[in-house]
């Protein structure tokens, strides 16, 4: 439950803020207000890195 809370929070506020995650967010996670993706290892698999980086190919 804390989780939505916190991405609702991303989705609706006003504010910049930085977000870390695992991959775990990296699927299905879509807030428009992201501006920039920055990875801290490299990803596996190319599938992989377009989903973390939020993009489709």
């Amino acid at each position: 439950r804390a989780r939505f809370k916190a991405i609702e929070y991303l989705r609706n506020g006003k504010e910049r803020t930085v977000v870390v995650c695992t991959d775990v967010a990296a699927r299905g996670l879509d807030i428009p207000s992201v501006a920039s993706v920055v990875h801290y290892d490299v990803a596996r698999t190319v599938d992989s890195f377009v989903h973390r980086s939020g993009r489709t190919a």
